[in-house]
């Protein structure tokens, strides 16, 4: 999945882009099929997986503990 995620490509500035995008799309995939209908629910189940799984997830390791900690804001 990471490698199809990592064909989309992204339109963020490159200056403010903290997370690889591909890491970030296969966060709200796995979490919409999980059964998360909102971003706060998204942010919900994203903050529930321990470092294995966000080791699968990400990208780029070295940021997997900083992914981790991820807060996602609405408003």
């Amino acid at each position: 999945m990471l490698a199809a995620l990592a064909a989309v490509p992204d339109p963020r500035d490159p200056r403010g882009a903290r997370y690889p995008l591909a890491s970030l799309l296969a966060v709200a995939v796995c979490a919409v099929l999980a059964g998360a209908v909102t971003f706060a629910a998204i942010g919900d189940w994203a903050r529930d997986l321990d470092r294995s799984a966000w080791a699968r997830l990400t990208t780029d390791l070295n940021r997997t503990k900083a992914m981790h900690q991820i807060t996602i804001t609405t408003g």
